[in-house]
């Protein structure tokens, strides 16, 4: 394909870390006169274990009392804030570059924040209100609890379901208080600022609103993974779907824990290829919906996984031998250069949008490099898929999607199927 019309723009780029651990990347983007600072916590539900599970989620809630108080302040100086949560937690801000200290402020003040027992109260009610509300929902991007289960055969960062509301409803609150103390502090956080800034003046301010902050006592919460091949998994459920729904998931490296990144990216170009890109060849051969949707979160400080799923219809040992068909096919069958060009350029155009933005540059980056995923790997992106080629991408295929690496769920719509409420489940 032609890199040419497929560069990223070459920005300067600046870390360093305070005296109490906070560590800072700075992106330096002159082109408009915006900053983006965001700051991430290295916590989430990889580094719970069972015993806390919930507890960076119940943390973070309670210290967003003061949010909408905030976000008018910052709404006022023509800003904007954001707070997300899952397996890090983020606090990102975008404001006029001029206005950078008040943001920094704004950082600072949910750093120190105090929990209050109201909102720990509250954070639990809503916690326990959404886990009851999702119990039997599942989507083309989010699985069962009982295929969470299979999918995480041996590894620490599964949490079963069973008994979690229960154990909500027992918690108390200085356990939410102490998880707060030891996770939420700067050593175990990192800092990336974008946009119309310097790293001096950066580095200045950063000193003035967060050096004084105590350091917190982060406990060592290695990942344990499970088993690469642990052997074929599958499950049929009845769930909160209108159609049946085919679910596919295998488990494979993620950037931070692979030593080939290559192979990495090529099934990155794969799954576009499943989906949106996908030959009319490809789609004959397997028989399957024109529609398949594909997921590959590829940021994780454990190992991940890429999912596949359509909707099917008539018997669902017949819809699933479609999709294998379809893989015998990738394994043994080379893509076309013109059918990977159409692919990649399709990642690289809606990768260099995203890039060209402060949001992706702050955040995105932070939430890569807060999981494990190095800068060099994360600026490289592009290059690194347009440099993908057929082979690369067959012998990914024939590495990573193996029957051994597997969970499959059968998931059919509560009121059209006849099989028991209950979920039932067969592992081989």
């Amino acid at each position: 394909m032609d890199k040419s019309t497929n560069t990223q723009t070459h920005l300067s780029t600046h870390t360093f870390t305070l005296g109490n651990g906070l560590k800072i990347i700075v992106r330096e983007d002159h082109r408009r006169p915006q900053v983006f600072s965001t700051v991430i916590y290295a916590v989430g539900d990889s580094h719970e274990n069972c015993e806390d599970r919930g507890l960076s989620t119940l943390a973070f809630w309670s210290m967003l009392q003061n949010s909408a108080e905030q976000k008018k302040i910052l709404e006022g100086l023509g800003g904007q804030i954001q707070n997300l949560n899952g397996p890090v937690a983020i606090n990102a801000i975008t404001l006029p570059s001029a206005n950078l200290q008040v943001a920094f402020e704004a950082h600072a003040r949910l750093m120190t924040h105090t929990l209050t027992d109201s909102k720990m109260r509250e954070s639990i009610e809503n916690l326990i209100l959404r886990r009851k509300k999702n119990a039997r929902f599942v989507s083309a991007i989010s699985f069962s609890p009982e295929l969470e289960a299979l999918i995480e055969t041996g590894s620490s960062t599964y949490k079963p379901a069973v008994g979690f509301i229960e154990q909500l409803e027992q918690l108390s609150l200085e356990k939410i208080r102490v998880w707060h103390q030891r996770w939420f502090g700067p050593n175990n956080a990192l800092l990336v600022v974008a946009g119309d800034v310097t790293a001096d003046k950066v580095k200045q301010l950063a000193e003035a609103y967060f050096g004084g902050i105590e350091r917190g006592n982060v406990p060592d919460r290695p990942i344990v993974r499970g088993q690469q091949e642990p052997g074929y998994r599958q499950i049929t459920q009845q769930m909160n779907i209108e159609r049946p729904l085919m679910q596919i998931i295998f488990n494979t490296p993620s950037l931070a824990t692979t030593t080939d990144v290559r192979s990495v990216r090529a099934l990155e170009v794969l799954s576009a290829l499943l989906s949106h890109c996908a030959p009319e060849s490809l789609r004959s051969t397997s028989k399957l919906p024109d529609t398949i949707f594909c997921s590959f979160p590829l940021d994780s400080r454990s190992n991940t996984r890429i999912s596949f799923a359509y909707e099917f219809e008539g018997d669902a040992i017949e819809a699933e031998a479609g999709f294998w068909r379809l893989l015998d096919h990738v394994k043994y069958t080379l893509f076309s250069d013109e059918e990977i060009g159409r692919a990649v350029e399709t990642l690289c155009k809606n990768e260099l949008v995203a890039y060209d933005t402060l949001q992706a540059q702050s955040m995105d980056l932070g939430w890569a490099v807060a999981q494990g995923t190095s800068i060099d790997t994360w600026e490289a992106k592009v290059e690194q898929l347009q440099d993908i080629t057929a082979s690369d991408i067959q012998q990914a295929a024939q590495m990573l999607l193996k029957r051994e690496r597997a969970s499959v769920g059968h998931m059919f719509p509560m009121k059209a199927s006849s099989i028991s409420d209950s979920a039932t489940d067969s592992v081989t």
